[in-house]
């Protein structure tokens, strides 16, 4: 991949993107554009408004994608919507479906070469008795895959479609991302509650890798021409009690003491749904969220290992660079660095 063609990144203000756009520039990547909607944040890429060309839009403005894929050899699809919330899901699969479709056509109209998807673990599919997880694993129809798993499968098929029709495309799975985006959702939120004195801890697990890893593997696998694969990027298994004492340490804050049972998480989404309906706002938990904190997954992440001469960051080390960010005033934008 030359450093000097011109590379596109769309979701570039969202926490993967942000650090894609970072590894590029870290790698020496002279034009790198970017999208961004004309209400997102630039919390997360304050210090980059001088280095990346944005571009103002969505995913579904042909002209605006068309224009920052001119001339361009790589993309890389970072937006994506996760909204468990039932009356969200609609939105939520136009945005991962029908928007990564749109990105497949303006792709294959201005023939860039090679196509990067960020896809999800939940992608591979979820059901019981099925507790180990690698690239080999086939999806299935079942209950346990939430709106927003079918929705990143989805997606997928519809870059599967543009390798089809010519596109090279890799496709990345990250497991549980730890970064320092916004501290009032997903898995940095865990920083917030722990602060606040949260009780309760889920009886579940699953997989967490560093947002650098994720990045950092996505540029070099596309260098190296990893072409027409899937990696499951996993740093390492834990379960969600041990992430939270861990934090809980860090902050210097009670660890959470009790676990959600049956009967506590049944009440916590059906009492966040009804709040959430008064107060007009998403809901913090839903049932398909809470059902899935309380089952165990494992991710095999070895591929991407053995693809590239790649090592995964230490999750204590990870939560440890979280913690700075916490801590730093909300005005000074903290980023990792590579």
């Amino acid at each position: 991949m030359s450093l000097s063609a011109p590379v596109f990144v769309t979701g570039g203000t969202g926490l993967v993107g942000s650090y894609v756009l970072r590894y590029l520039l870290h790698s020496g990547h002279t034009t790198v554009r970017a999208l961004r909607r004309r209400d997102s944040s630039l919390h997360l890429v304050s210090d980059l408004q001088d280095r990346v060309a944005w571009l103002t839009g969505d995913l579904f403005d042909t002209d605006v994608l068309e224009r920052g894929m001119r001339a361009a050899e790589t993309v890389y699809h970072c937006a994506a919507s996760i909204d468990h919330s039932p009356g969200g899901r609609a939105a939520m699969r136009r945005t991962n479906v029908q928007g990564t479709a749109s990105v497949v056509n303006a792709a294959l109209h201005e023939e860039v070469r090679h196509l990067c998807y960020v896809s999800s673990i939940a992608a591979i599919g979820r059901r019981p008795q099925l507790a180990d997880i690698d690239e080999r694993t086939e999806w299935k129809e079942d209950a346990w895959n939430s709106a927003y798993a079918v929705s990143k499968r989805d997606g997928e098929l519809e870059v599967r479609r543009g390798e089809a029709e010519g596109l090279r495309v890799l496709i990345v799975n990250p497991s549980l991302v730890m970064g320092p985006g916004q501290w009032d959702r997903g898995m940095p939120r865990w920083f917030a509650n722990i602060d606040k004195g949260m009780r309760f801890y889920p009886p579940g697990g699953g997989g967490f890798v560093d947002v650098r890893d994720v990045a950092e593997f996505a540029v070099r696998a596309i260098g190296e021409h990893r072409f027409g694969e899937r990696y499951i990027l996993n740093a390492v298994n834990l379960p969600y009690r041990t992430v939270m004492d861990t934090i809980a340490e860090l902050l210097d804050r009670p660890k959470p003491r009790t676990a959600v049972t049956p009967l506590l998480k049944s009440a916590a989404w059906r009492w966040e749904g009804l709040r959430a309906a008064v107060s007009n706002h998403t809901p913090l938990v839903t049932r398909e969220t809470a059902e899935n904190s309380m089952r165990t997954f494992r991710y095999d992440g070895r591929a991407a290992t053995r693809a590239l001469d790649f090592t995964y960051r230490d999750w204590r080390e990870s939560l440890r660079a979280m913690t700075a960010c916490y801590r730093s005033p909300a005005d000074a934008p903290c980023f990792l660095p590579f």
